[in-house]
């Protein structure tokens, strides 16, 4: 389903809105993609205005890309769904159920898809959503991906604390990084496509609290850090 919304999501009765997970521009700069929990991708005109609200996922929607040249937005989400959004008049998508919850999506330069599952694997899909074979990469939930500028390799960052480099043509791992346990919750390779940057949180609490589960409490961290680098940037840059 797609809608145009009024304005900008807002919560209601007070309540925080729900996490936008992931964030994406389209190649000619002049669109913003944003997956949501609330189960929804919506479309920001960067120049301003209000959103086209993609409708359809079943659970949270964790990803979100661009396709190359701009013809489509795909997502993932926790319903176990890759979509294909056509662009730039969103229509009904092009639907893909793969075997697990998924984390995060990617899109090569050729137009390949590289969708990260909650079981440890990446699922491969054609550009226009033909399941092409998966690579399990990780004993835990892979969180998120990072393709470089030539398509040739693929990061996976595991919920574990696990960085695994991928030959994305061979689908075999070319590396395997592990940290200190921590979830690493984002990977990105430098235009260099030969320098890879992560991004982890660490908290350990014992006690009661530690009942609650890891997850929550990485999550928790999560927010601390997010808000501690979003003011560290307005200081060094008030502009922003």
């Amino acid at each position: 389903m797609v809608r145009a919304a009024a304005v900008a999501p807002a919560a209601a009765g007070g309540t925080a809105a729900p996490p936008v997970a992931a964030l994406a521009v389209s190649p000619d700069e002049a669109t913003l993609a944003s997956a949501s929990w609330d189960r929804t991708v919506r479309l920001w005109p960067l120049p301003g205005g209000p959103p086209v609200v993609l409708e359809g996922h079943q659970q949270n929607v964790n990803g979100v890309a661009f396709a190359p040249d701009g013809k489509a937005v795909v997502s993932a989400g926790y319903d176990r769904t890759v979509r294909i959004w056509p662009l730039p008049q969103p229509g009904s998508p092009i639907i893909t159920e793969l075997s697990a919850g998924l984390n995060a999506v990617a899109i090569a330069p050729d137009g390949e898809i590289a969708a990260a599952g909650a079981d440890g694997r990446i699922y491969f899909l054609s550009p226009t959503g033909q399941r092409l074979g998966a690579v399990e990469v990780s004993p835990s939930s892979i969180v998120a991906l990072s393709i470089t500028r030539d398509g040739v390799r693929i990061a996976a960052a595991g919920i574990d604390g696990s960085i695994a480099v991928i030959d994305r043509k061979l689908w075999t791992a070319q590396c395997i990084v592990t940290g200190s346990g921590a979830p690493v919750w984002a990977v990105a390779f430098l235009p260099d496509g030969g320098t890879l940057l992560s991004y982890n949180v660490e908290a350990q609490i014992g006690g009661k609290l530690a009942q609650l589960g890891q997850r929550l409490i990485a999550g928790a961290a999560k927010k601390m850090a997010d808000d501690f680098f979003d003011k560290f940037a307005k200081s060094v840059n008030p502009a922003t």
